[in-house]
């Protein structure tokens, strides 16, 4: 799988990258470690479905931002605007 980076470069989807983005969110909101923990991993599997339903297994980083946060308003809305707050830092 392959991420479209913000300078158009392919790199290697990272599933480290995309735990911490949304553990750290969850748990500045004051979600117990064990329950962030779980949903940064739901997320990453529901990422991760979603990528190899696309042509080649790639997707941009908007793309994929888009898709969290779409995954993240369905799960837990808290976290989901932490999430945009932390996008919007970088």
């Amino acid at each position: 799988m392959k991420v479209i980076n913000r300078d158009h470069e392919k790199e290697e989807f990272e599933d480290e990258k995309l735990y911490c983005s949304v553990y750290y969110p969850a748990r500045e909101v004051e979600i117990p470690e064990e329950r962030a923990d779980a949903l940064a991993e739901k997320v990453i599997y529901e990422v991760k479905a979603w990528i190899h339903d696309h042509e080649d297994d790639v997707v941009t980083t908007s793309e994929m931002e888009s898709k969290i946060e779409s995954i993240l308003g369905r799960l837990n809305d808290d976290v989901c605007i932490m999430y945009r707050t932390h996008l919007d830092l970088n």
